[in-house]
């Protein structure tokens, strides 16, 4: 069960990724205008990747590294909070 939700999880995230970078390509603020779609998680998922997104942003806070980083970022997005995966990834560039 958690390999098919992580699965979902990764797909949605690069799908999501890929409609929000349409911004640069067509002009368009697609990233104002996103309708962030949650993933379906259950609670026990929810809480553990909840639990991971803590654990990479002490991990940041305490070593602001690149890999630090991008984990903050996928961490975000795993749990359906791709806006804010962007905005990360973008000040991380």
């Amino acid at each position: 069960m958690a390999a098919t939700n992580s699965a979902t999880v990764m797909r949605t995230f690069c799908l999501t990724l890929l409609i929000l970078c349409c911004h640069n390509v067509f002009g368009q603020p697609c990233l104002d205008r996103a309708q962030e779609i949650a993933p379906p998680l259950t609670r026990e998922t929810r809480r553990e990747f909840e639990a991971k997104l803590t654990d990479a942003r002490k991990a940041f806070e305490t070593e602001p590294t690149a890999d630090n980083l991008i984990w903050v970022g996928r961490r975000a997005a795993y749990l359906g909070h791709y806006k804010q995966s962007i905005k990360i990834f973008t000040e991380g560039v």
